[in-house]
């Protein structure tokens, strides 16, 4: 299920899961993040699955900012 939503809200997962890499030819895919931590990910895994109208904290907008701009995770265009 994580792996549809992330496809569906990014275009980078999108070709990531559905293309020519390895992660799409893989039963279990992994995506390596070593410039996220994993609680900005969870942050972006709630803002997809919830749709939260509004977050709490800058910090957590800043993180959800660049998950949008590094991933093209269209869903958040409109924090």
């Amino acid at each position: 299920m994580v792996l549809q939503t992330l496809m569906l809200n990014s275009p980078v997962f999108y070709q990531m899961f559905s293309g020519a890499f390895k992660e799409a030819k893989s039963d279990r895919p992994t995506v390596p993040l070593p410039d996220k931590s994993m609680e900005s990910v969870m942050w972006m895994l709630d803002f997809l699955y919830h749709k939260l109208d509004t977050m709490t904290g800058m910090v957590r907008y800043i993180h959800l900012i660049l998950f949008r701009l590094k991933y093209g995770l269209t869903s958040l265009i409109s924090i």
